[in-house]
């Protein structure tokens, strides 16, 4: 492991919980939203409870990225050592590589951009909820098409890579840096 201590794991093992529960859920909402035509009753109560539950964790998770980010930025040698781990020590493709590597070097740097990205993914979170009620309420009164997804799901993958790798998880990490890659060029 690296030299962080007991409290700074258990904060970056915190993070990696909260976004790796925030993009399941994200998925479920996604694939409700944009593939079901019809809506049961028993699905009104399911979604808005989804809903409910979504944004009490982007609400509680403020806290936890803003953690990431000053962690990442008071240690920021250990998080480049750990980002040269995650790039050397994993399932990832040569090619799945050299696309994570570009992307963190467009981005200014794996510190650079995870602690921008952790701020970026806090102002927006109180538009997301905003854009999640919006979007439930035009699902149960129209019943029709609604988008799903994050407008922050690229940060959250890079984030999700990085505390991956930094408590040991290097197949976590390796997924969440190729999602991020692919979530990335749709989030540009």
């Amino acid at each position: 492991m690296y030299s962080t201590t007991l409290n700074e794991q258990y904060q970056l093992a915190e993070v990696a919980s909260c976004i790796t529960n925030l993009l399941a859920l994200d998925k479920v909402w996604t694939n409700h939203l944009e593939t079901s035509n019809e809506l049961h009753e028993s699905d009104v109560l399911v979604l808005q409870e989804l809903t409910n539950n979504m944004n009490q964790l982007l609400t509680e998770s403020k806290h936890q990225f803003q953690q990431l980010k000053e962690l990442v930025k008071r240690h920021p040698e250990l998080f480049e050592q750990i980002h040269e781990k995650l790039i050397s020590d994993n399932g990832m493709t040569k090619e799945q590589k050299e696309n994570w590597k570009f992307f963190v070097q467009r981005n200014g740097g794996i510190v650079t951009y995870i602690t921008e990205a952790m701020d970026t993914i806090v102002q927006q979170i109180p538009r997301e909820q905003e854009l999640m009620q919006s979007k439930i309420q035009t699902k149960i009164k129209n019943g029709g098409f609604v988008s799903g997804d994050f407008s922050f799901g690229c940060g959250l993958y890079a984030g999700l890579a990085l505390v991956a790798a930094a408590t040991g998880n290097v197949i976590l990490a390796a997924g969440a840096a190729t999602a991020a890659v692919g979530a990335c060029a749709h989030d540009v």
